[in-house]
């Protein structure tokens, strides 16, 4: 079992599973409205942040200490957690009330605005509604939601659930290469704020064809083609290379699990 799963639930299954873990009370526990509000008031000040520690980077004392202390802070706060389509699925029918609002992170690396992150429960939606920026929001219907969340499955993004004071849960990005904690845990490995899914993607190699797809799609670059087989240890676990293989070669499974039998149906 995962330490999230240990820390904050006492039952046998993901932590972000656990009804608890989208519930008002919880929220109100953990002052998680005020912290969304800080969240979205000073969220600009990411970009600096990110500057800061590859500043640093050079410098190993200096690098080790800011990881550290940043890490710490965003496992407490703020922390994301992939999860795969199926669980993400799950999340909507646990979350209560659905918004879709703008990605900060697309907005503060492109200055685009694209609706593609969802809020989830109330507090999200009350919080929304007090920042100009992010008042175009659209309250979802829980199928409408799921349609998304699939359309983008099958479009390559990624889904991750991200805490508001850990293990309060408010928020569901589904994410391109254009965001914040991709930037922070994977393309410059400063901020260990992205924690990978339970799963890992196995392929069947003999229905394998070598087409390429899903290294095309894979953002983690845990895949060779030519050997046919996807590292466990740079596989974050998202499934999106066993959605948009063509022959339904590749499956996931829990990552302690050996058997060659997949955890979920293929696709």
């Amino acid at each position: 079992m995962c330490q999230f799963c240990v820390e904050h639930t006492k039952e046998g299954k993901e932590w972000y599973l656990k009804s608890r873990a989208y519930s008002t009370e919880l929220a109100r526990e953990l002052d998680s409205p005020w912290f969304m509000d800080e969240f979205f008031k000073n969220f600009d000040s990411t970009e600096i942040l990110r500057k800061l520690l590859l500043g640093v980077k050079h410098s190993d004392i200096l690098s080790s200490v800011g990881k550290s202390l940043a890490t710490n802070y965003m496992r407490a706060n703020h922390f994301g957690q992939i999860v795969p389509l199926e669980h993400a699925t799950e999340v909507l029918r646990l979350s209560g009330m659905i918004t879709l609002l703008p990605c900060p992170c697309v907005k503060l690396l492109t200055g685009e605005s694209q609706k593609k992150c969802i809020g989830l429960g109330p507090h999200m939606f009350d919080t929304l509604t007090r920042f100009p920026d992010y008042q175009s929001f659209d309250v979802l219907t829980l199928k409408e939601a799921e349609s998304m969340v699939t359309e983008w499955d099958e479009k390559g993004f990624t889904h991750s659930v991200w805490t508001f004071r850990t293990p309060y849960i408010a928020a569901m990005c589904n994410c391109t290469e254009q965001c914040m904690a991709y930037k922070f845990a994977v393309e410059d490995r400063t901020i260990d704020m992205l924690r990978k899914s339970d799963f890992v993607s196995w392929i069947d190699q003999e229905k394998c064809i070598e087409c390429g797809m899903c290294a095309d799609y894979c953002k983690f670059g845990a895949i060779d083609v030519e050997l046919r087989w996807i590292d466990p240890n740079l596989c974050y676990g998202c499934g999106v290379c066993r959605q948009v293989c063509p022959v339904d070669a590749i499956a996931m499974r829990k990552k302690s699990w050996r058997s060659p039998q997949p955890l979920f149906e293929e696709h």
